[in-house]
């Protein structure tokens, strides 16, 4: 009987455990993501356009060689939070302003994808957008932030994931 109630409280101790684990992860979230809300927190547009042929292209940056992280990497347009940015959808929008000359009364934002944790511990949103009128966007690139501008499939993403 006694290594019975050994296992009951072994595994009650292991269940307090787990139960104590997962609050502790839902509290340090949701405390992180307030604390994080401005400084350690970036987004960056998932910029979606019809290209010639029908299929949905997306717009990609390769980013300037004289930027101290990240020198000449691709990436999606986005950068920081700005204190004065109401949400994740205007930071992505203002840094599309900014880095590639994208007017954001072009764009209709669908949605914010799931955040990450990047390699320098930002908190990066994904807001995805729609550029319907792709014919009226006329790049004007920022040479400290972008070296080029270009686009793709976004089936070359969708397979990926598969």
């Amino acid at each position: 009987m006694e290594d019975n109630e050994e296992i009951s409280d072994n595994n009650l101790h292991e269940n307090c455990y787990i139960v104590g684990i997962k609050e502790y992860i839902t509290t340090r979230n949701l405390h992180l993501s307030k604390v994080i809300s401005r400084e350690k927190r970036a987004a960056v547009l998932i910029c979606l356009f019809q290209g010639l042929e029908g299929e949905i292209r997306v717009i990609l940056t390769k980013r300037s060689m004289k930027l101290s992280t990240h020198p000449g990497e691709v990436a999606l347009p986005g950068g920081k939070m700005d204190e004065e940015d109401l949400d994740d959808s205007v930071t992505a929008l203002r840094e599309a302003k900014e880095e590639i000359g994208l007017k954001s009364s072009l764009v209709q934002v669908i949605t914010n994808l799931e955040p990450f944790i990047s390699l320098h511990l930002l908190t990066v949103v994904p807001v995805v957008g729609l550029l319907s009128r792709i014919e009226e966007f006329k790049p004007l690139l920022n040479a400290d932030e972008v070296d080029a501008i270009f686009d793709v499939p976004l089936d070359i993403f969708l397979k990926m994931c598969k």
